[in-house]
């Protein structure tokens, strides 16, 4: 596992060691800490990553599927929208 980007490592290795500092010898406590050390730094490459595919995308507007303007004359089946939007047809790898 690399060391991610905004040295989340390092500031969770200094959050480990004050928790251990501040925390009485073996406890349920610090199995608790552990988990939760871990699961912030899961969360904070996850978003990382995300970021950086958000930025890559070079995406022109924050647009989702939620704000479609179905009164705009497009020509957009509105129940084949929402279909496609629900994703199941990956899941099925069916083709439009």
């Amino acid at each position: 596992m690399g060391l991610s980007s905004g040295g989340t490592i390092s500031h969770s290795f200094v959050w480990l060691k004050l928790m251990n500092a501040l925390l009485p010898p073996p406890s349920q406590c610090r199995e608790d800490g552990l988990g939760l050390l871990l699961e912030r730094e899961v969360t904070a490459r996850d978003n990382q990553r995300l970021g950086r595919r958000l930025r890559q995308a070079k995406l022109r507007q924050n647009a989702v599927v939620e704000d479609t303007d179905f009164r705009t004359p497009r020509g957009l089946d509105r129940a084949l929208f929402h279909k496609l939007a629900g994703c199941d047809w990956i899941a099925r790898a069916s083709t439009w």
